[in-house]
């Protein structure tokens, strides 16, 4: 299936198939198109109309990865088997740049769903030009990772910034200024 079959486009939001917008317009389903410039004023929106979360769509280019690390998770968060605590993945993660802006980007639960259902040994690289689906936690602050869970290589597609660009200035309801 494509990313096509997969999203359906509402104005400046996507939704995933099979899942509707909520009546009150919240939908953990709705992804908003932005540029990296645009992230703060967005998350700024949701929290004031009590959302936690943001699901965006951004393209752009990957410029640098940062390998996966494990951390020690404090024991008040759990603990392990062996009375300490418990061990917490961390990443990999990607800083992605479209031009307005670097924001990084967690692959870690990525890599594991793909790993599930599709290549196995598939990673981002650096260079590349990805479309990318990512929650947002807004509540502490944007500055905070995503979290990627659809990533596509549009490297090959020679016209992929300017139909990006295309794409957001397009968008008919931009966020409130």
């Amino acid at each position: 299936r494509g990313l096509g079959a997969v999203l359906r486009t509402h104005g400046n939001h996507s939704m995933m198939e099979g899942q509707e917008q909520a009546e009150d317009g919240n939908s953990s389903a709705v992804c908003q198109k932005l540029a990296v410039s645009e992230l703060k004023r967005a998350g700024e929106k949701a929290r004031r109309e009590g959302c936690s979360d943001i699901h965006v769509w951004l393209q752009g280019d990957i410029v640098s990865i940062e390998e996966a690390r494990t951390a020690d998770a404090p024991e008040s968060q759990g603990e392990g088997e062996d009375g300490h605590g418990a061990e917490e993945a961390e990443g990999p993660f990607a800083h992605l740049d479209d031009g307005t802006g670097v924001f990084r980007i967690d692959l870690g639960q990525f890599y594991i769903q793909r790993a599930r259902y599709k290549e196995e040994s598939w990673r981002a690289t650096r260079g590349m030009y990805v479309l990318l689906l990512a929650v947002v936690n807004v509540e502490n602050d944007v500055d905070h990772p995503a979290f990627c869970y659809v990533m596509k290589d549009l490297s090959d597609s020679p016209d992929r910034m300017a139909m990006w660009w295309c794409e957001l200035l397009d968008r008919p309801g931009q966020i409130d200024r």
